[in-house]
Protein backbone atom coordinates (compact mmCIF):
# COMPACT_ATOMS: atom_id res chain seq x y z
CA UNK A 1 0.00 0.00 0.00
CA UNK A 2 1.17 3.63 -0.87
CA UNK A 3 1.93 5.80 2.40
CA UNK A 4 -1.00 8.22 2.79
CA UNK A 5 1.39 11.24 4.00
CA UNK A 6 2.58 12.57 1.01
CA UNK A 7 -0.21 15.23 1.35
CA UNK A 8 2.26 16.19 4.54
CA UNK A 9 5.53 16.35 2.51
CA UNK A 10 4.50 17.79 -0.42
CA UNK A 11 1.95 20.02 0.97
CA UNK A 12 3.52 22.63 4.45
CA UNK A 13 1.02 22.81 7.28
CA UNK A 14 0.98 26.46 6.60
CA UNK A 15 -0.62 25.92 3.10
CA UNK A 16 -2.84 23.53 4.67
CA UNK A 17 -4.25 26.08 6.90
CA UNK A 18 -4.47 28.78 4.30
CA UNK A 19 -6.53 25.99 2.26
CA UNK A 20 -8.68 25.76 5.42
CA UNK A 21 -8.71 28.94 6.27
CA UNK A 22 -10.13 29.90 2.44
CA UNK A 23 -13.07 26.97 2.83
CA UNK A 24 -13.94 28.69 6.36
CA UNK A 25 -14.77 31.59 4.57
CA UNK A 26 -15.74 31.24 1.40
CA UNK A 27 -19.11 31.97 1.75
CA UNK A 28 -18.86 35.15 4.02
CA UNK A 29 -19.85 38.43 2.16
CA UNK A 30 -16.98 40.99 1.36
CA UNK A 31 -16.25 43.85 3.52
CA UNK A 32 -17.03 47.43 2.12
CA UNK A 33 -15.09 48.72 -0.64
CA UNK A 34 -12.91 51.67 -0.27
CA UNK A 35 -11.97 54.26 -1.87
CA UNK A 36 -8.31 53.53 -2.39
CA UNK A 37 -5.49 55.21 -4.21
CA UNK A 38 -3.93 54.03 -7.54
CA UNK A 39 -0.91 55.51 -9.63
CA UNK A 40 -0.85 55.81 -13.75
CA UNK A 41 2.20 55.83 -15.37
CA UNK A 42 2.88 59.89 -15.51
CA UNK A 43 2.73 58.85 -11.48
CA UNK A 44 -0.58 60.80 -11.16
CA UNK A 45 -2.49 59.28 -7.71
CA UNK A 46 -6.54 58.93 -8.95
CA UNK A 47 -9.19 57.96 -6.69
CA UNK A 48 -10.88 54.40 -7.28
CA UNK A 49 -14.44 56.10 -6.63
CA UNK A 50 -15.62 59.05 -5.65
CA UNK A 51 -15.46 60.56 -2.75
CA UNK A 52 -19.81 61.22 -2.95
CA UNK A 53 -19.88 57.46 -3.95
CA UNK A 54 -22.02 55.87 -0.96
CA UNK A 55 -19.73 52.57 0.20
CA UNK A 56 -20.77 49.76 -1.30
CA UNK A 57 -21.69 46.58 0.55
CA UNK A 58 -22.66 43.19 -1.10
CA UNK A 59 -25.53 41.61 0.92
CA UNK A 60 -24.80 38.06 1.98
CA UNK A 61 -27.79 37.10 -0.07
CA UNK A 62 -25.71 37.62 -3.13
CA UNK A 63 -22.52 35.34 -2.13
CA UNK A 64 -25.31 32.44 -2.91
CA UNK A 65 -27.49 33.96 -5.39
CA UNK A 66 -26.68 31.76 -8.72
CA UNK A 67 -27.02 28.63 -6.00
CA UNK A 68 -30.37 30.01 -5.04
CA UNK A 69 -31.64 31.06 -8.15
CA UNK A 70 -30.36 28.66 -10.35
CA UNK A 71 -27.02 28.53 -12.63
CA UNK A 72 -27.52 28.61 -16.91
CA UNK A 73 -23.77 27.46 -16.94
CA UNK A 74 -21.95 30.56 -17.32
CA UNK A 75 -18.41 30.61 -14.74
CA UNK A 76 -17.65 33.52 -12.60
CA UNK A 77 -14.54 33.73 -15.14
CA UNK A 78 -16.55 34.21 -17.86
CA UNK A 79 -18.46 36.89 -16.27
CA UNK A 80 -15.93 38.69 -15.17
CA UNK A 81 -13.44 38.37 -18.60
CA UNK A 82 -16.72 39.20 -20.67
CA UNK A 83 -18.22 42.20 -18.63
CA UNK A 84 -18.99 45.38 -20.16
CA UNK A 85 -18.16 48.69 -18.12
CA UNK A 86 -19.88 51.78 -19.42
CA UNK A 87 -17.39 54.69 -20.52
CA UNK A 88 -14.21 53.31 -19.06
CA UNK A 89 -14.61 52.32 -15.72
CA UNK A 90 -18.26 53.44 -15.04
CA UNK A 91 -18.93 55.54 -12.15
CA UNK A 92 -15.44 55.34 -10.71
CA UNK A 93 -12.64 57.08 -12.59
CA UNK A 94 -13.49 60.09 -15.19
CA UNK A 95 -15.41 58.45 -17.58
CA UNK A 96 -13.43 57.61 -20.95
CA UNK A 97 -10.29 58.76 -19.66
CA UNK A 98 -7.15 56.46 -20.31
CA UNK A 99 -6.94 56.43 -16.15
CA UNK A 100 -10.49 54.97 -16.54
CA UNK A 101 -9.35 52.44 -18.98
CA UNK A 102 -6.51 51.19 -17.27
CA UNK A 103 -8.30 50.54 -14.30
CA UNK A 104 -10.90 48.33 -16.07
CA UNK A 105 -8.07 46.26 -17.94
CA UNK A 106 -6.18 45.47 -14.64
CA UNK A 107 -9.47 44.07 -13.48
CA UNK A 108 -9.89 42.06 -16.12
CA UNK A 109 -12.93 43.37 -17.76
CA UNK A 110 -13.97 45.29 -20.86
CA UNK A 111 -14.06 49.22 -20.69
CA UNK A 112 -16.06 50.57 -23.24
CA UNK A 113 -15.51 54.27 -25.06
CA UNK A 114 -16.56 56.47 -27.22
CA UNK A 115 -14.58 57.73 -30.81
CA UNK A 116 -15.44 60.38 -32.59
CA UNK A 117 -13.61 63.34 -34.80
CA UNK A 118 -12.50 66.58 -34.05
CA UNK A 119 -12.45 69.38 -37.15
CA UNK A 120 -9.01 68.55 -38.45
CA UNK A 121 -9.94 64.62 -37.96
CA UNK A 122 -8.29 63.74 -34.66
CA UNK A 123 -9.81 60.17 -33.19
CA UNK A 124 -10.25 60.72 -29.80
CA UNK A 125 -12.15 59.19 -26.83
CA UNK A 126 -14.62 61.31 -26.06
CA UNK A 127 -18.74 60.62 -25.69
CA UNK A 128 -20.70 64.44 -25.49
CA UNK A 129 -20.92 66.02 -28.85
CA UNK A 130 -19.52 69.53 -27.20
CA UNK A 131 -17.22 70.99 -25.06
CA UNK A 132 -18.13 74.19 -23.19
CA UNK A 133 -20.50 74.72 -25.56
CA UNK A 134 -18.79 73.80 -29.00
CA UNK A 135 -19.73 71.07 -31.26
CA UNK A 136 -16.35 68.63 -30.89
CA UNK A 137 -16.57 68.27 -34.61
CA UNK A 138 -16.16 72.48 -34.84
CA UNK A 139 -12.74 72.14 -32.42
CA UNK A 140 -9.49 71.15 -32.98
CA UNK A 141 -7.27 69.08 -31.41
CA UNK A 142 -4.77 71.94 -30.62
CA UNK A 143 -8.17 73.28 -29.00
CA UNK A 144 -9.00 70.39 -27.03
CA UNK A 145 -5.93 68.23 -26.02
CA UNK A 146 -5.32 70.59 -22.91
CA UNK A 147 -8.61 70.88 -21.09
CA UNK A 148 -8.89 69.56 -17.98
CA UNK A 149 -12.41 67.68 -18.89
CA UNK A 150 -12.41 66.01 -15.05
CA UNK A 151 -11.76 69.06 -13.16
CA UNK A 152 -15.58 69.27 -11.74
CA UNK A 153 -14.66 65.82 -10.15
CA UNK A 154 -11.93 67.14 -7.98
CA UNK A 155 -8.26 68.48 -7.82
CA UNK A 156 -7.21 65.02 -7.97
CA UNK A 157 -8.72 64.94 -11.33
CA UNK A 158 -7.34 68.21 -12.10
CA UNK A 159 -4.57 66.69 -14.72
CA UNK A 160 -6.82 64.30 -16.67
CA UNK A 161 -7.16 65.30 -20.65
CA UNK A 162 -8.85 63.46 -23.41
CA UNK A 163 -7.02 60.43 -24.89
CA UNK A 164 -7.01 59.97 -28.86
CA UNK A 165 -7.67 56.74 -30.14
CA UNK A 166 -3.98 56.42 -31.12
CA UNK A 167 -3.21 56.59 -27.51
CA UNK A 168 -5.93 54.26 -26.38
CA UNK A 169 -4.70 51.69 -29.37
CA UNK A 170 -0.74 52.10 -28.44
CA UNK A 171 -1.66 51.03 -24.53
CA UNK A 172 -3.43 47.76 -26.26
CA UNK A 173 -1.05 47.17 -28.92
CA UNK A 174 1.00 44.01 -27.53
CA UNK A 175 -1.66 43.67 -24.83
CA UNK A 176 -3.95 41.10 -26.54
CA UNK A 177 -5.82 40.57 -23.14
CA UNK A 178 -6.92 44.52 -23.49
CA UNK A 179 -9.94 44.49 -25.20
CA UNK A 180 -12.30 47.41 -25.97
CA UNK A 181 -15.89 48.09 -26.44
CA UNK A 182 -16.00 50.72 -29.11
CA UNK A 183 -18.78 53.07 -29.48
CA UNK A 184 -18.95 54.83 -32.60
CA UNK A 185 -20.15 58.15 -32.21
CA UNK A 186 -19.56 59.46 -35.96
CA UNK A 187 -16.12 58.51 -36.74
CA UNK A 188 -17.67 55.48 -39.18
CA UNK A 189 -16.75 52.18 -39.17
CA UNK A 190 -14.09 52.28 -42.09
CA UNK A 191 -12.05 55.04 -40.20
CA UNK A 192 -11.74 52.90 -37.26
CA UNK A 193 -11.45 49.72 -38.62
CA UNK A 194 -8.27 51.08 -40.70
CA UNK A 195 -6.87 52.37 -37.34
CA UNK A 196 -7.57 48.99 -35.35
CA UNK A 197 -5.72 47.23 -37.83
CA UNK A 198 -2.65 50.01 -38.44
CA UNK A 199 -1.90 49.13 -34.57
CA UNK A 200 -2.21 45.17 -34.96
CA UNK A 201 -5.43 45.12 -32.55
CA UNK A 202 -8.06 44.36 -34.74
CA UNK A 203 -9.21 41.42 -33.18
CA UNK A 204 -9.28 42.83 -29.63
CA UNK A 205 -12.21 45.78 -30.78
CA UNK A 206 -15.65 44.86 -30.16
CA UNK A 207 -17.38 47.82 -32.65
CA UNK A 208 -20.83 48.82 -30.40
CA UNK A 209 -23.95 50.01 -32.59
CA UNK A 210 -27.37 50.21 -32.52
CA UNK A 211 -27.06 49.23 -36.44
CA UNK A 212 -26.99 45.77 -37.92
CA UNK A 213 -25.73 47.53 -40.77
CA UNK A 214 -22.89 49.08 -39.49
CA UNK A 215 -21.61 46.32 -37.64
CA UNK A 216 -21.40 44.54 -41.03
CA UNK A 217 -19.57 47.36 -42.48
CA UNK A 218 -17.29 47.30 -39.38
CA UNK A 219 -16.59 43.10 -40.17
CA UNK A 220 -16.45 43.60 -43.75
CA UNK A 221 -13.47 46.30 -42.77
CA UNK A 222 -11.71 44.31 -40.13
CA UNK A 223 -13.18 40.77 -39.81
CA UNK A 224 -10.88 39.26 -37.22
CA UNK A 225 -12.84 42.06 -34.97
CA UNK A 226 -16.08 41.64 -33.02
CA UNK A 227 -19.65 43.52 -33.27
CA UNK A 228 -21.79 44.19 -30.39
CA UNK A 229 -25.49 45.29 -31.22
CA UNK A 230 -26.86 47.17 -28.31
CA UNK A 231 -30.94 46.57 -27.83
CA UNK A 232 -32.81 49.53 -25.52
CA UNK A 233 -36.17 48.87 -26.35
CA UNK A 234 -38.22 46.08 -27.87
CA UNK A 235 -36.15 43.21 -27.01
CA UNK A 236 -38.03 40.55 -28.81
CA UNK A 237 -38.79 42.37 -32.24
CA UNK A 238 -35.12 43.84 -32.63
CA UNK A 239 -33.74 39.81 -31.47
CA UNK A 240 -35.88 37.99 -33.48
CA UNK A 241 -35.12 40.81 -36.73
CA UNK A 242 -31.54 39.64 -36.22
CA UNK A 243 -32.25 36.12 -35.99
CA UNK A 244 -33.95 36.63 -39.07
CA UNK A 245 -30.70 38.04 -40.40
CA UNK A 246 -28.70 34.90 -39.03
CA UNK A 247 -27.28 37.62 -36.73
CA UNK A 248 -24.91 38.34 -40.15
CA UNK A 249 -22.34 40.55 -38.62
CA UNK A 250 -22.87 40.34 -35.02
CA UNK A 251 -20.92 38.76 -32.27
CA UNK A 252 -22.87 39.53 -29.60
CA UNK A 253 -25.84 41.40 -28.22
CA UNK A 254 -25.92 44.14 -25.25
CA UNK A 255 -29.44 43.80 -23.40
CA UNK A 256 -30.35 46.97 -21.33
CA UNK A 257 -32.97 46.00 -18.42
CA UNK A 258 -34.83 48.05 -16.00
CA UNK A 259 -34.89 46.69 -12.61
CA UNK A 260 -37.28 46.56 -9.79
CA UNK A 261 -35.60 45.81 -6.82
CA UNK A 262 -36.74 43.67 -4.29
CA UNK A 263 -39.24 41.62 -6.37
CA UNK A 264 -39.22 37.79 -6.62
CA UNK A 265 -38.53 38.41 -10.62
CA UNK A 266 -37.12 41.85 -10.96
CA UNK A 267 -36.94 42.65 -14.56
CA UNK A 268 -39.67 44.56 -15.32
CA UNK A 269 -38.32 45.96 -18.99
CA UNK A 270 -37.99 43.49 -20.89
CA UNK A 271 -39.64 41.00 -17.93
CA UNK A 272 -37.62 38.09 -16.86
CA UNK A 273 -39.65 35.72 -19.20
CA UNK A 274 -38.76 38.15 -22.39
CA UNK A 275 -35.30 38.17 -21.89
CA UNK A 276 -34.46 34.74 -20.81
CA UNK A 277 -36.32 33.61 -24.36
CA UNK A 278 -34.38 36.42 -26.22
CA UNK A 279 -31.36 34.65 -24.64
CA UNK A 280 -31.91 32.14 -25.77
CA UNK A 281 -32.35 32.80 -29.40
CA UNK A 282 -29.31 34.71 -29.64
CA UNK A 283 -27.35 31.62 -27.88
CA UNK A 284 -28.61 29.66 -30.59
CA UNK A 285 -26.82 31.54 -33.29
CA UNK A 286 -23.88 31.45 -31.41
CA UNK A 287 -24.12 34.93 -30.13
CA UNK A 288 -22.80 35.96 -26.66
CA UNK A 289 -24.91 38.34 -23.95
CA UNK A 290 -24.03 41.03 -21.93
CA UNK A 291 -26.98 42.48 -19.74
CA UNK A 292 -26.60 45.90 -18.98
CA UNK A 293 -27.47 48.51 -15.82
CA UNK A 294 -27.63 51.80 -16.24
CA UNK A 295 -26.47 53.63 -13.07
CA UNK A 296 -27.52 52.84 -9.98
CA UNK A 297 -29.44 49.46 -10.67
CA UNK A 298 -26.21 48.45 -11.03
CA UNK A 299 -25.98 48.47 -7.13
CA UNK A 300 -28.27 45.56 -7.46
CA UNK A 301 -26.16 42.96 -6.96
CA UNK A 302 -29.17 40.06 -6.70
CA UNK A 303 -30.47 41.49 -9.72
CA UNK A 304 -26.57 40.13 -11.92
CA UNK A 305 -26.70 37.14 -10.19
CA UNK A 306 -30.35 36.47 -11.66
CA UNK A 307 -29.18 38.05 -14.77
CA UNK A 308 -27.15 35.17 -15.36
CA UNK A 309 -29.50 32.79 -13.81
CA UNK A 310 -31.94 33.45 -17.46
CA UNK A 311 -28.52 32.81 -19.36
CA UNK A 312 -26.67 35.97 -19.69
CA UNK A 313 -23.23 35.21 -20.23
CA UNK A 314 -21.82 38.86 -18.49
CA UNK A 315 -23.24 41.48 -17.29
CA UNK A 316 -23.01 45.67 -18.58
CA UNK A 317 -22.50 47.87 -15.83
CA UNK A 318 -21.68 51.49 -14.63
CA UNK A 319 -21.24 50.68 -11.19
CA UNK A 320 -17.83 49.03 -10.63
CA UNK A 321 -17.72 49.18 -7.45
CA UNK A 322 -20.46 46.75 -6.74
CA UNK A 323 -19.97 44.51 -9.32
CA UNK A 324 -16.39 43.67 -8.83
CA UNK A 325 -16.73 43.64 -4.98
CA UNK A 326 -19.91 41.31 -6.24
CA UNK A 327 -17.66 38.95 -7.81
CA UNK A 328 -15.43 38.93 -5.29
CA UNK A 329 -17.58 37.38 -3.04
CA UNK A 330 -18.56 34.01 -5.49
Amino acid sequence: MQNNNWIAEYFPSSVLMTLALILLFSERAVADVTVAPISDDTNRSVLLCDSTSPTVRVPPQATDAMRRFGTSGTTLATVRREAFVHQGDGNGLPRNSMEALMRTWERGAIPETDARFTKDGVLISFHDGAWKGRRIADCTWAELRDEPVAAARGEQFASVRIPTMDAVFSAMKGHPDRRVFLDDKDAGPMALALMARRYGVGAQVIYHTDRSTLAREWKSHCPEGKANIVIGGGLSAKINALAAEDFAGVDRVLIIVRTASGRTAPFVNPSSDELKKAIAVAHRHGVLVNVFFFGDAGLDTDAYARAISLGADSIGTERTDAFFAWIGSM
